[in-house]
């Protein structure tokens, strides 16, 4: 019999699902052993059936997670202790009131310690790294996105094997897969999609054809011989209006999430767009020896993205996408 309970309130699709369960399970292995992991989707149940066939599900369940994780659709709200609920509401008022850069730095100094200890894991900065905390709450609430590498680094050995699909490869990949692991295969992850539409443009830094461009060039200087492997959300315009040498091997689009993660990870080399799932692939890579090309800034803003920089990254200076 579990003792507590550690909830991970999920938003988003797999790249975003992989960095929550990822920090659930790093603080399960360090201060709660005897808590179980229940993974949250209550913020699904409103979502329209297109953004369920553009991923917004569980995909977690594609993948050999802990057995010891449940499900649930429970109101987020009914969860939370008195006191969490609180501390809650006051994080929202804070983040109003307050200039980022204030905000920032009160909430890695005071907020986040503070709420740790009341088994509340909520930074506003959720891509810097903020050394959490025990607590002795039997309830703990896990409700931000956690896109630092240092929150879960310390057991990628585990995450490498959970996060492995339980699926066997499909038929029609098992020769792309194996052409993937005996070239100099370099992974080129495009993201197109809703980084596009005018809700978010504004704000991502989408990758643009310049940056790709470049990557390559430095990885050919290195490695004559590698062969580049393109996956995108929109597979179509990137044929269409990217210039990828003659011999680049396209996936089809079509496949499942597991399944791309999978082929993706697989490869050697990564040049990577500023989305989750493509951070995903190069960081569940098993080859040691990988080079892997990032855009900087990840995303435009005050934000601080530095947590989603792993040590071995090189990172190009990335122009806003305009169409090329």
């Amino acid at each position: 019999m579990r003792s507590g309970v550690i909830h991970s309130i999920m938003f988003g699709r797999l790249g975003n699902q992989l960095f929550k369960y990822a920090f659930a399970r790093a603080l399960q292995l360090k201060f709660y052993p005897d808590y179980h992991i229940n993974i949250n989707f209550y913020h699904y149940i409103n979502y329209s059936e297109q953004e369920k066939r553009q991923g917004f599900i569980n995909s977690l369940k594609d993948f050999k997670i802990s057995s010891d994780v449940t499900y649930n659709c429970d109101n987020t709200k009914k969860i939370r202790t008195p006191l969490q609920f609180i501390f809650a509401a006051l994080r929202l008022f804070l983040e109003k009131i307050l200039s980022s850069g204030m905000i920032n730095r009160l909430d890695t100094k005071l907020f986040q310690p503070l709420f740790n200890k009341a088994g509340l894991y909520n930074p506003l900065n959720d891509a810097s790294y903020v050394r959490p905390l025990p607590s002795r709450s039997k309830i703990i609430i896990c409700a931000s996105n956690f896109e630092a590498y240092k929150y879960f680094d310390d057991i990628r050995d585990i995450l490498l094997d959970e996060f492995t699909p339980i699926h066997d490869v499909l038929p029609h990949n098992k020769a792309l897969l194996e052409e993937i692991k005996k070239s100099e295969s370099v992974c080129v992850t495009i993201r197109r999609g809703d980084f596009l539409s005018e809700k978010y443009i504004s704000e991502l830094n989408v990758c643009s054809s310049e940056y790709f461009n470049q990557a390559m060039k430095e990885i050919q200087k290195e490695i004559p011989n590698c062969k580049f492997f393109i996956f995108s959300d929109d597979i179509e315009d990137v044929k269409k209006t990217m210039n990828f040498p003659d011999d680049a091997v396209y996936e089809s689009g079509d496949d499942p999430v597991w399944e791309k993660l999978r082929l993706m990870y697989s490869c050697k080399h990564f040049i990577i767009s500023n989305s989750t799932f493509s951070w995903w692939a190069q960081y569940l890579s098993r080859n040691e020896n990988k080079i892997v090309y990032a855009p900087s800034p990840w995303h435009w803003g005050s934000k601080d993205y530095s947590g989603i920089y792993t040590p071995n990254m090189r990172t190009i200076k990335c122009r806003c996408f305009h169409g090329i």
